[in-house]
This record gives C-alpha cells, structure tokens and sequence, in this order.
C-alpha cells in the first residue's frame, strides 16, 4: 500500500510539472488574449458532462462492487457487471453528448454571454471537439478501476502523465498547422492517450 501510494505521489507531481509546462506553453503561445479566454470556455460543457457522468460512475460504483466480487470468487458475476456499466455509459454518454453537440450554439450564449459572434463560433467548434474528451476519459476511468482493483498501479498512475503530454503535443504541433483549433485536439489526443494506457 505504501508502495502504491508513494507512486501515485510520484506521477501526480510529475503530472504537475507537465502541467506547468503546458500552461507556461499556452501562455507563451497565445499570451493573454481571445483565444485561451475562447479555448478555457470551450472546456464548461465537456467538464460538467465528464464530472457528473464519467468521473461519478467509476469512483462511486465500480470499485466497490467489483472488489466484493471478487473477493467471494464471484469472477463472472463481476464480469456481467462490468459489461452492463460499459454498455450502459457508452448508452449515456453518447445521447447526451450527440444532444449537446446539436445545442451547443443555443448554450454557447448561455456558458459565453460576452463573447462576440466570431468568438462563439470559434468556441462552439472547439467545444464540439472536446466532447470527445469526456467519452474518452470516462472509458479510461471505467479500465482504470479495473486497474486498481487488481492493483495495476503503475499503469494506472501513468494516465495523467500521458494525458498532459498529448496537450503539449497538440499546442507544440498541431496548433501551428490547425490554428487554436488544434489545442483542443491536443486534448482529445491526451484523452487517447489516457485511455490506450488503461487498455
């Protein structure tokens, strides 16, 4: 245990420094103009999807159950289940997430009121991409408990390693071909990431 939680330490701070290193790079990038204001907006949408609907259900559910399970040598039993979360979020998320995706200029207005109208649809754009992230995130957060219930802590503590690297990789490489658009593929890039580690 002290194991575990002296690596997680460990990738989290690591996670950290990259961090920093990412937002020191938007700041040199972009300074402090329209595009990180339209670039941070773009994130409210896919943030409060990923913290009420993907973060929720791995955390609160999944362990737990899998953990007694498995404890009884209910093996199966926890296999059943973990197919019917995967099914089931794969359902809730993509419904929700192609209804935000049809209304995402109507709550534009709402998440950016003071944007002008070329901000909007930047930002409606960036947020239309980033609904991705969510998806991803949430699949690699259901692999994730997996992962620590069968005490795969390494794998796991690399994930948000990854994560911030793919954004790097977006602002250093894809934004001088795509324009700020390709700061948001960055992140859907480190959700890839994210996830493919977990798998």
């Amino acid at each position: 245990l002290q194991e575990a939680a002296l690596l997680l330490a460990l990738s989290m701070f690591l996670s950290q420094l990259l961090a920093l290193a990412r937002d020191r790079l938007l700041a040199g990038t972009f300074g402090t103009g329209a595009t990180l204001d339209i670039y941070y907006s773009a994130f409210r949408l896919p943030d409060l999807l990923y913290a009420t609907l993907a973060s929720f259900v791995s955390v609160a559910v999944l362990i737990p159950f899998l953990v007694e399970r498995l404890e009884r040598g209910e093996e199966q039993a926890a296999r059943d289940f973990l197919s019917a979360v995967f099914s089931l979020f794969m359902l809730v998320m993509l419904s929700v997430s192609a209804i935000a995706w049809v209304f995402m200029p109507q709550l534009a207005l709402w998440l950016a009121p003071g944007f002008s109208l070329e901000a909007q649809t930047e930002m409606i754009t960036m947020s239309r991409i980033l609904l991705l992230s969510p998806i991803l995130l949430g699949l690699s957060n259901l692999l994730g408990s997996v992962t620590q219930v069968y005490r795969k802590f390494f794998v796991y503590s690399l994930s948000p390693i990854f994560y911030n690297l793919g954004i790097i990789i977006g602002i250093v490489f894809l934004t001088p071909v795509l324009g700020p658009v390709g700061l948001v593929w960055g992140v859907v890039l480190g959700a890839l990431f994210h996830l493919a580690i977990q798998l």
